[in-house]
């Protein structure tokens, strides 16, 4: 296998991640020494909260059936049928 990056012109570090969903430990590697350019453009998004988006939050919001939520009786069911 190759060398992919040069370590004598780069300085890294490699931290293994163990999640404990895989018999696999993930790998993550950190670069000390990278720099990067500003991008030229940002963007913002912006939720308009007034009057009329929560009266229209409010109606899209009554037609979802609740039953199975309101209904149950364990925390964690009822949770998940939130979710």
């Amino acid at each position: 296998m190759g060398q992919m990056i040069d370590m004598y012109k780069i300085y890294f570090y490699v931290y293994p991640v163990i999640n404990d969903l895989s018999d696999h430990d993930a790998q993550i590697i950190a670069f000390t020494d990278i720099s990067t350019s500003t991008p030229r453009q940002s963007f913002t998004v912006i939720r308009k909260v007034n009057k009329n988006t929560i009266t229209n939050f409010a109606y899209v919001l009554s037609y979802e059936n609740w039953e199975d939520v309101f209904s149950e009786t364990g925390v964690n069911v009822a949770y998940n049928n939130f979710f």
